[in-house]
């Protein structure tokens, strides 16, 4: 899919995709509702991004309860799934 028409935003070490309205890129309508929008989002609310060493953005599986780590390589990946007793 190819996204265009869209501005990026840096906000310190952070940064924004901006849309025609606050929220397209998530799905939301041009009225705030946040369904019936767009059916392909470009990010949602929760979603994990790792950027490879070519500079693209790669989504991480994660579910609610995931605790993350980082790989020698650079991947991030689930290292406990719904465990809230992990001791590192």
């Amino acid at each position: 899919m190819m996204w265009l028409d869209y501005t990026v935003e840096q906000i310190g070490e952070h940064f924004t995709v901006k849309g025609d309205w606050p929220g397209e890129v998530m799905g939301w309508t041009k009225d705030g509702e946040r369904t019936g929008g767009k059916s392909h989002t470009l990010y949602q609310p929760g979603d994990v991004f790792v950027v490879n060493a070519n500079g693209i953005l790669k989504k991480v599986p994660t579910v609610a309860g995931d605790v993350l780590m980082v790989t020698s390589s650079g991947d991030l990946v689930p290292f406990a799934r719904n465990r809230e007793d992990i001791t590192l």
